[in-house]
């Protein structure tokens, strides 16, 4: 997760994590860890990689209800489609 770059964390090497997460809600993230910790100085980098790791364990969370709700609308979609186009194929 670190560069070759001093050690410093940057977005790109991040990005390669997860491609889910957008620079944006990373750094909204890490805006608000800023203001939960009262705001300190000097701490952008490790606000940023706290910020990563908290939005990518809730993804991780959230990933199998995802899955689940994904493959219940496929389905749902399928069977809608199934049943439009039968009615036509038994006419011809």
């Amino acid at each position: 997760m670190t560069t070759a770059n001093n050690g410093n964390i940057t977005y790109s090497t991040m990005k390669t994590v997860t491609k889910e997460l957008s620079r944006e809600e990373i750094s909204t993230r890490a805006y608000y860890i800023w203001e939960r910790e009262g705001k300190p100085t000097g701490r952008a980098q490790e606000n940023w990689a706290k910020a990563l790791a908290e939005l990518s364990a809730e993804q991780r969370a959230f990933a199998p209800k995802r899955k689940a709700v994904v493959a219940t609308a496929a389905a749902a979609i399928k069977r809608k489609v199934t049943r439009a186009i039968a009615p036509k194929a038994k006419k011809k």
